[in-house]
């Protein structure tokens, strides 16, 4: 598990349950239904984030929730197609640290996307499956983007990552 900077502290991302999906020995199977809860936790954080996001981020967050809510969807099928069973989602995320106020509420979302581009990058590195490694890659492309805004408002410097998920 890795630590990050955000907001001037240290903090532990808030996936805690889950290990960190680098690990060599992890499975194409295994890292989808990682990707696939970290979906979930990504869907269940954003409605924390949004109850304490200023006015002006509002529909920054709606756009987030509904493309996680929208990625979540696919892999559910895709996994469902591949008679294996999806991941169902924890009855509650947490955090590391309390998301209580704006500052808070950014500093998650933008933890919320660096794990899921972690996690998508694990799916790209282990499957061999043309249809899920593209699905990999443009989610590992959307947490990126999503990151960067999120530094961007942060007014974190530098806003982009040179290898994002890493």
């Amino acid at each position: 598990m890795s630590v990050q900077q955000i907001g001037g502290r240290q903090v532990i991302p808030p996936f805690s349950a889950q290990e960190n999906q680098s690990n060599t020995s992890t499975t194409g199977p295994e890292a989808l239904a990682y990707a696939l809860d970290r979906e979930h936790a990504a869907v269940f954080l954003y409605g924390a984030i949004a109850a304490f996001i200023r006015n002006d981020q509002r529909n920054s967050v709606s756009l987030a929730l509904a493309a996680h809510r929208s990625r979540r969807d696919a892999i559910v099928d895709l996994i469902a197609e591949s008679n294996h069973p999806p991941v169902v989602p924890a009855p509650a995320y947490h955090t590391s640290f309390p998301v209580n106020s704006d500052a808070s509420a950014l500093d998650a979302a933008l933890v919320v996307e660096t794990d899921c581009a972690a996690a998508w990058r694990a799916v790209v590195e282990r499957t061999a499956v043309r249809e899920v490694r593209a699905t990999a890659v443009d989610a590992l492309s959307d947490a990126s983007v999503r990151a960067t805004r999120w530094r961007l408002v942060l007014d974190q410097s530098p806003a982009t990552e040179a290898f994002p998920g890493t």
